[in-house]
């Protein structure tokens, strides 16, 4: 009988401690590719900030880059995830030192993206410039 208890005793000890561990483990970020489209906010004034334009965005293995960004020289880079009401919540920030940094904060529901990207640098004369966008699309 006390065998029998020891084996029921470990048996529940054990499955407390896997669902501990599943509830306290860490977010995955989303993986795949979405096809979005990079609104400018109204106050963007540089040169180069006020066109909307297409991007693709891919998380792979927890590593986020966007086709823009890799064309200009920003590596993929490991991004911060969060859930929260359902949603997933992805936080990614890409440097270059030619072309400065973007910080992406992206909310990721079903198979659609929405948030936003602020572009920012140190400028030739020294001052700051940066530019914000919304992004919004959906997965392919």
């Amino acid at each position: 009988m006390s065998r029998s208890l020891a084996c029921l005793a470990a048996f529940f000890f054990l499955a407390t401690a896997a669902a501990y561990a599943a509830e306290k483990a860490e977010p995955k970020a989303p993986e795949g590719e979405w096809t979005v489209q990079l609104k400018p906010a109204a106050g963007n004034k540089l040169k180069g900030t006020t066109q909307a334009y297409p991007d693709t965005i891919t998380i792979k293995d927890g590593k986020f880059s966007t086709q823009v960004n890799t064309k200009y020289g920003f590596d993929a880079v490991a991004c911060k995830v969060k859930t929260e009401g359902g949603k997933t919540l992805v936080t990614a920030e890409l440097s270059d030192e030619k072309h400065g940094k973007n910080t992406y904060e992206l909310t990721f529901s079903g198979t659609a993206v929405e948030g936003t990207m602020k572009w920012g640098k140190a400028g030739e004369d020294g001052k700051p410039k940066s530019a914000e966008y919304a992004v919004s699309g959906t997965k392919k």
